[in-house]
């Protein structure tokens, strides 16, 4: 008989505990959306078509059309960069990752960069304001073979522009 009191009282803390811990994790991303500003539930737009800027060295770059990518070959790392939160993406739950930025090859980083997958596919990114001095020839040359266009306004692909 006391074997099956110990049983149940056991069962019983069990069951106390998960409740107990569930309502401290509930409480903590209650808590944790007040102080961020972050709203209780986060939209998930990883699988959508997120349309995001991309930072870095202090300029801004979009995303060619991933049609012709696979003809870019990808130079030597030159750094790491951020994304910006994805248009429809509430930017106070967005938390940005570093991103390793490779060279466009025969091309001025502040012109264009090559991302790449885990499979190591390049993804090329222009940057979003025109050099004064106009493009690089190889990249232009390039742009036209894509037919990349400019967006017409950038800013507005990344809330936190």
């Amino acid at each position: 008989m006391a074997v099956k009191q110990d049983r149940v009282a056991c069962s019983r803390h069990r069951r106390r505990s998960l409740l107990t811990g569930l309502a401290a994790a509930v409480l903590s991303c209650v808590l944790a959306g007040t102080v961020t500003g972050c709203s209780a539930e986060c939209v998930d737009v990883s699988g959508s078509d997120c349309v995001s800027l991309f930072n870095f060295d202090g300029r801004k770059y979009f995303a060619a059309p991933t049609q012709i990518v696979e003809s870019v070959q990808v130079g030597k790392e030159v750094g790491t960069g951020t994304h910006d939160p994805c248009y429809d993406q509430d930017p106070a739950c967005f938390e940005p990752t570093d991103t390793r930025v490779f060279a466009f090859p025969g091309v001025p980083p502040k012109q264009a960069v090559v991302l790449t997958n885990d499979a190591g596919d390049g993804f090329v990114y222009i940057v979003t304001k025109k050099p004064t001095q106009g493009w690089d020839n190889g990249l232009a040359d390039w742009m036209e073979r894509a037919a990349v266009r400019m967006p017409r306004d950038p800013e507005r692909l990344s809330p936190s522009a």
